[in-house]
């Protein structure tokens, strides 16, 4: 525990030295985080100890005289680093981070040399975690007339809007469902809309992490829309119309049919 105490008070000391950089990282995906820091002199892995270590602080990993030493690593990252000793005395100290959680978001980790017992800060690197939203759905209501966009599986949380027609229109917190997986931490999102006209209706889902966004778009129609008054009455006339004239049509033929039917000269039973 001292260690790390320690260790926390001269980072802070040397922090506005060292180089920053931000990166993303995919849940549930390896994370290589860079460091490759330019020192004065080369490294003696023989006679270094350097450890990855946040603000909090957590120690992430450590190598000890150029090997691993997890005695002072934080629990929830045991089995979760690695890093290639083989690039210790080239100045390599870039750390595998395997997988990347939702509790990696924005924490950012400090590398720090300790050689005779003085410690120097040389890399400062900051975990963006995310994941990618599935392509929006679009599920269509015409007796409540309403639309409803799902997207889930995305990390952190998206923005949802929608364009109906040229208006861009916020659901709001009252006709959105926001749930997240207990498991992997990412975030699933159901909307809804109402519309009193057949236009078009588009859902956009932005992830801010990622600089994504995701659209899809429907033209609902309503039931009168479907099934007009005045066109189901005249699709109604018109059939009736062709039915007579059906009808009359197989009258005359029969009437055409006997008349062949009758030999030439012939009266009608009961006439003399």
């Amino acid at each position: 525990m001292n260690f790390k105490m320690n260790v926390g008070i001269v980072f802070l000391l040397v922090l506005p030295g060292v180089t920053s950089e931000d990166i993303i990282g995919i849940l549930g995906k390896p994370l290589l985080l860079p460091c490759y820091p330019k020192l004065a002199t080369p490294i003696n892995p023989a006679a270094m100890t350097v450890f990855w270590q946040d603000e909090k602080p957590k120690v992430w990993h450590v190598i000890r005289n150029g090997k691993e030493d997890d005695s002072h690593q934080d629990p929830s990252y045991k089995n979760r680093t690695a890093f290639d000793t083989d690039g210790l005395a080239s100045g390599n100290l870039s750390l595998l981070l395997n997988p990347v959680n939702v509790s990696d978001d924005h924490m950012t980790c400090l590398v720090i040399l300790m050689s005779d017992s003085n410690p120097e800060t040389v890399c400062r690197v900051t975990v963006n975690a995310a994941a990618k939203y599935q392509t929006p759905r679009l599920t269509v209501n015409q007796t409540n007339m309403t639309v409803v966009c799902s997207t889930e599986g995305g990390y952190p949380l998206a923005s949802l809007t929608f364009l109906i027609g040229n208006q861009t229109i916020d659901p709001g917190k009252e006709n959105t469902m926001i749930s997240q997986d207990p498991g992997t931490g990412t975030y699933n999102i159901r909307s809804q809309v109402t519309w009193t006209r057949s236009e078009n209706i588009t859902c956009s889902v932005h992830n801010p992490t990622l600089n994504e966004t995701l659209s899809a778009s429907v033209i609902p129609e309503s039931e009168d829309d479907e099934h007009p008054t005045g066109s189901t009455n005249y699709t109604t006339a018109i059939v009736l119309i062709v039915l007579v004239v059906v009808v009359l049509a197989v009258l005359v033929g029969i009437c055409i049919q006997r008349r062949k039917d009758t030999p030439a000269g012939s009266q009608p039973e009961g006439e003399t």
